[in-house]
């Protein structure tokens, strides 16, 4: 049987794995687009391309910019985040200071119920009511 401390470890990777994801996309696109924001502009002044490349590179920023507002990189980043930082507040309750599993696990209950109503949906739609994992 799989202790405790070994899920909320398990538990907190998981959640730094997806907060760092988040987080190199939202850099990414954001380095994307000025790059294409750049590139667009010193192509049209030097009038070395054709205007359906700078049209084209023009446009990146603003389907970057919609692309990050349906996804929510950052917010989900921040969000994983502070889960991954709970967790690890339980895990040392557990390991350090005495705290009881019985404890912990309520505590992490909890910890669950109330980060879903934090959770970002994709394009502002309404999440489901149930998950079906509650």
């Amino acid at each position: 049987m799989p202790l405790l401390v070994d899920d909320l470890r398990k538990e907190q990777a998981q959640h730094k794995r997806l907060a760092l994801q988040n987080y190199y996309a939202a850099y990414a696109l954001a380095v994307i687009s000025a790059i294409a924001s750049v590139s667009a502009a010193i192509l049209a002044a030097a009038g070395s391309a054709g205007k359906a490349t700078i049209a084209v590179l023009a446009a990146i920023p603003a389907a970057v910019l919609a692309a990050n507002a349906v996804m929510k990189f950052d917010s989900r980043s921040s969000w994983h985040w502070r889960k991954a930082k709970r967790l690890a507040v339980l895990q040392r309750a557990l390991q350090y200071q005495g705290a009881s599993e019985s404890d912990i696990a309520e505590k992490w209950s909890q910890i669950d119920i109330d980060m879903v109503r934090d959770w970002q949906p994709l394009g502002g739609l309404t999440p489901p009511a149930t998950r079906g994992d509650e």
